[in-house]
């Protein structure tokens, strides 16, 4: 085992962080993380500084510590099961070494808190156990685990910077059910996996991805809000038939986009009151219905299109299209399109193409448009353009209702 310098250990009769001035742990308490307390005993120790683990000797070293201020890095050939049974805290740890590969199970009992946490590139990992881990400052990042079927931590509220958890091909059951806020979540690549359960999470402050899960059923959110600023990004999930988002209020600075997912048949936002990028809807087979009755604002335009089934479209929502000339009059990007809520042109049975609307006029009153002859098409849906303005702030807005 390698401990790098400044690598002053001692033995302590309450688990504490040791500083760089070689604090001796005295006085009940003093120097104390809160982590540190969580697990800790009577001999255990503490490391000021990073330490490589490639040993089974180096495993067993580890028995008996409880907290390092630096990073741990674990790279075991050959080794099939590392418990650190007594590791509260730690700055970061690191299981993602190709060395691994033997690796089958990994148990941190005792770990509350954590810089960050990294596990990947362990071909053979399929038991992961860290029970009491609440608090991540930086990143969890579990990948390309191809035997991993399983990842739970029942105790994780918060994580600073991004929940990551990509490409682990047997990967069957996501449960992180304490998890409240983090920066980014990303699930994805994942071709087995059923189940996401995200019970308490309220907002991403950067985003949300879920992309790429072949067997994925449904996304169901259910206090999730948006929080500031982030992407929502709900992309390419072939079996995703259901999404469920009722508390999204907000996505503030990006856009929001639900795209080639064929299973979709409804996607219903009540909440959703502002989309500050592009709202996209878009690629989805077998989409009928999209329900957005709150939202009001959309930064950079709304693009509904190549949804072929789709048959009502209810919402109400003013586009920022461009800007004005000298504050007032009429719109520089007067022939952009603003949305289009497209559904199959049918008359007698027959798929003539899909209805998709013109150019709006600035002061333009804007109906279904389509063939001549596709009746159908226009009965099913109306699109109504009303209220174009160029209002004091530069900024060409378009008031339309899709219903």
């Amino acid at each position: 085992m390698k401990w790098f310098a400044p690598a002053v250990i001692v033995v302590v009769a309450a688990c504490v962080q040791v500083d760089h001035q070689g604090a001796d742990g005295a006085g009940e308490g003093e120097g104390e993380r809160e982590g540190d307390r969580e697990g800790a005993g009577e001999g255990c120790r503490a490391v000021d500084g990073d330490v490589e683990v490639t040993t089974a000797s180096d495993v067993e070293a580890m028995a008996d510590v409880c907290a390092v201020s630096g990073n741990v890095i674990v790279a075991v050939p050959g080794l099939t099961s590392i418990a650190f049974p007594r590791l509260a805290s730690v700055d970061e740890l690191f299981f993602s070494n190709v060395s691994n590969d033997a690796l089958v199970s990994i148990s941190l009992p005792a770990l509350v808190n954590a810089g960050s946490l990294t596990i990947g590139a362990a071909p053979s990992l399929t038991a992961l156990s860290i029970p009491l881990l609440d608090d991540i400052v930086g990143n969890l990042v579990v990948s390309n685990n191809p035997a991993l079927t399983i990842l739970l931590l029942p105790s994780l509220s918060s994580v600073g910077n991004d929940v990551f958890i990509s490409s682990n091909d047997s990967l069957a059951n996501v449960s992180l059910p304490a998890l409240v806020v983090a920066d980014n979540v990303t699930i994805d690549r994942s071709d087995v996996l059923t189940s996401v359960l995200l019970p308490e999470l309220t907002h991403t402050d950067g985003g949300l991805v879920i992309s790429d899960n072949a067997a994925l059923p449904a996304i169901d959110l259910p206090v999730f809000d948006g929080g500031c600023c982030g992407r929502v990004f709900i992309f390419n999930n072939a079996a995703l038939a259901d999404i469920l988002l009722p508390g999204l209020v907000s996505v503030r600075r990006d856009n929001l986009v639900i795209k080639a997912n064929p299973g979709v048949t409804s996607i219903s936002l009540p909440a959703l009151f502002e989309v500050g990028g592009t709202l996209e809807i878009s690629q989805n087979s077998t989409l009928q219905n999209i329900l957005l009755p709150s939202l009001a604002t959309v930064g950079d335009g709304v693009l509904i299109e190549d949804d072929p089934a789709l048959v009502t479209c209810v919402g109400e929502l003013i586009v920022s299209v461009g800007d004005c000339a000298g504050g007032g009059g009429e719109s520089e990007n007067e022939d952009e399109v603003i949305g289009d809520c497209s559904i199959p042109c049918v008359e007698n049975g027959q798929v003539l193409g899909d209805w998709s609307p013109p150019p709006l006029a600035c002061d333009g009153v804007q109906a279904c448009v389509s063939p001549s002859t596709c009746l159908e098409c226009q009965a099913a849906l109306v699109e109504r353009a009303e209220d174009r303005t160029c209002g004091d702030n530069g900024i060409a807005e378009q008031r339309f209702t899709c219903e």
